[in-house]
């Protein structure tokens, strides 16, 4: 009902202030065990309640966005991070927002953290409101194409990012270096045929073992 809607809401609103506050005293640190052991259990009620809604109800674009903040803010905990990111199940759209803030920290990650927030971007790509954005950031993307375990998701994304003029010369180099040098990786392969498409001058695409 509307009534158990509002609720719900009220107290995931509640939980999303317990986890702010968590990450803010934490940033302060820690002066009384029993003090830092009861904002864990708080946290910890928080998560567990915003978990629950997420997975249930899906989570709104105002709320994908104020996560999305926390999360990507360079002192946050990881552990806090990546439950946080787990919790981004869209109700409806991604705010595009939400998507340049967590890239925008993806210099204060570690590369797990980064593949998470990869593998949530090709989830939700077909909800992202707004793709112009994530478009202004496909030099970022291309950047950390080197990372294997980051690979996968990042040519998924180019593959449906890329415009013609996307295809310039130092970005076809680029990849055929890295296809030389790591092999027929299937979503390698299929970005690379992409950039075919746009530039005819590149010939030499054959399978390696």
């Amino acid at each position: 009902s509307a009534r158990r809607s509002v609720r719900a809401m009220d107290a995931v609103e509640r939980a999303v202030q317990k986890v702010r506050q968590y990450r803010d005293t934490s940033l302060r640190g820690v002066t009384q065990d029993t003090a830092a052991r009861q904002r864990r259990e708080e946290v910890e009620s928080a998560l567990v309640q915003l978990e629950d809604f997420a997975t249930h109800h899906g989570v709104m674009p105002d709320l994908i966005a104020t996560l999305s903040d926390i999360a990507a803010e360079t002192d946050t905990d990881v552990r806090l991070a990546t439950r946080i990111i787990r919790c981004l199940i869209p109700r409806n759209t991604v705010p595009s927002r939400a998507v340049v803030t967590l890239l925008g920290g993806f210099g204060g990650m570690t590369v797990p953290l980064r593949a998470l927030v990869l593998k949530w971007l090709v989830i939700v790509y077909d909800l992202i409101d707004d793709l112009r954005p994530l478009h202004a950031l496909y030099g970022l993307l291309l950047h950390y194409i080197d990372y294997e375990t980051l690979r996968p998701f990042l040519c998924n994304l180019l593959y449906r990012l890329t415009r013609r003029e996307d295809a310039k010369p130092f970005r076809v180099r680029r990849l055929y270096q890295l296809y030389l040098r790591v092999g027929s990786e299937p979503w390698l392969l299929a970005l690379l045929m992409v950039y075919r498409g746009y530039r005819r001058d590149i010939t030499v695409l054959k399978h390696r073992k």
